[in-house]
């Protein structure tokens, strides 16, 4: 990337920096072993500067996570009416010799209500996100929990989001959360150190009802609940995935829910990354990578979802 093209990307962030300063800005990235130059073709990141990215700055990162979910929220939109639109998605690049065992585990776990069944797959030159997908190696785009808020913004619903968490499972039944982890002033995703530290177990789940997985809450005004039902009935009919939507002031599944709210749990299928991962696939994907016109996406197995009303 040269100067001009980055000061562009943050033109449009609403970020102003003149030539010079981003030029003293490079430089010293260069120094420290952040960036590469490349002369006329610009600059390139380093290993050691993708690592300064995942460590450096805490502070500054702080609630990452969330302002990334409200920017992608508010730049998508998505008619539930018409079928069209663009939708939150999750993206990763699996070596190709993975692709069959890849298909194969995605097809068995999709078969369950749990999480939505579509996805993309993408090959050798093609587009993922911003990335193309280099030789050797194939793109997998799942969409993300986060396309029920998408949705109910898109439809001038508030809510208080938002929150992530392992749910566990006993006889095919949502029992309790597990692990609970507010997004506010995170500067990581939760989610990648939930499979990370084999806190879900995905593939149990599906296969004799007894296991965690992963999910996404949120707290909404109880005066739009009937509204809220119907949409998620919808989401689940057209996307697939399951929807958990508590009553007034109700402790959902161990989670309080303040006065006046309902709690709302949409299963991740961020889990489905969680099974791969367990069963020796790598996948490393990127956190809201970017969005996807919903005319994209295939799905894997047959559109199955519920929405469970406690």
């Amino acid at each position: 990337m040269t100067s001009g093209e980055l000061k562009k990307e943050l033109d449009d962030l609403g970020i102003r920096l003149t030539d010079r300063m981003i030029r003293n800005y490079l430089q010293d990235f260069d120094k420290k072993g952040f960036t590469e130059n490349l002369g006329k073709k610009g600059r390139r990141i380093t290993e050691g500067g993708r690592g300064e990215l995942k460590t450096g700055y805490v502070y500054a990162r702080a609630d990452f996570i969330f302002d990334l979910i409200a920017r992608m929220i508010m730049d998508a939109n998505f008619d539930l009416v018409r079928q069209r639109g663009e939708l939150l998605a999750n993206s990763c690049i699996i070596k190709e010799k993975y692709e069959e065992k890849t298909m194969c585990i995605l097809e068995k776990i999709c078969q369950s209500p749990l999480f939505s069944q579509l996805a993309k797959i993408s090959h050798s030159g093609e587009k993922i996100g911003s990335r193309v997908v280099p030789e050797g190696m194939f793109g997998l785009t799942l969409l993300t929990c986060s396309v029920m808020e998408q949705i109910l913004f898109n439809n001038g619903i508030f809510m208080c989001f938002s929150s992530t968490g392992t749910l566990e499972f006993r006889e095919w039944k949502p029992i309790r959360c597990t692990n609970f982890v507010s997004l506010e002033g995170v500067s990581f995703d939760p989610f990648k150190s939930f499979i990370e530290h084999k806190q879900a177990d995905t593939y149990g789940c599906v296969s004799n009802g007894n296991g965690q997985v992963l999910f996404e809450y949120d707290e909404v005004p109880y005066t739009v609940r009937a509204r809220v039902v119907d949409i998620a009935r919808k989401v689940a009919h057209i996307l697939g995935g399951t929807i958990i939507v508590g009553g007034y002031g109700d402790n959902l599944r161990g989670i309080p829910t303040r006065r006046g709210y309902f709690g709302l749990i949409t299963v991740a299928p961020e889990s489905l990354f969680e099974v791969l991962e367990a069963k020796g696939v790598k996948t490393n994907y990127d956190t809201l990578a970017s969005t996807i016109n919903f005319k994209e996406l295939t799905p894997i197995a047959p559109i199955r979802g519920e929405v469970l009303l406690l």
